[in-house]
């Protein structure tokens, strides 16, 4: 829906999706490996929620 809105490019959609992956396999993490990944793939799924936050303040407030 995001996209569809314009507040996620295809891009930016693609990363949304793969941080509810990554979150969904949190939950049950016991390769230290992948966690390792994991919290490398934070600092980019945070300057996404950032983009995306803005994004919405402008189209919703």
């Amino acid at each position: 829906m995001s996209r569809e809105v314009g507040l996620l490019t295809d891009e930016e959609t693609e990363h949304a999706l793969e941080m509810a992956n990554d979150r969904n396999q949190i939950s049950h993490m016991y390769d230290e490996q992948m966690a390792v990944k994991l919290v490398e793939r934070i600092r980019r799924y945070d300057v996404l929620m950032q983009r995306w936050y803005q994004k919405m303040k402008t189209v919703f407030l």
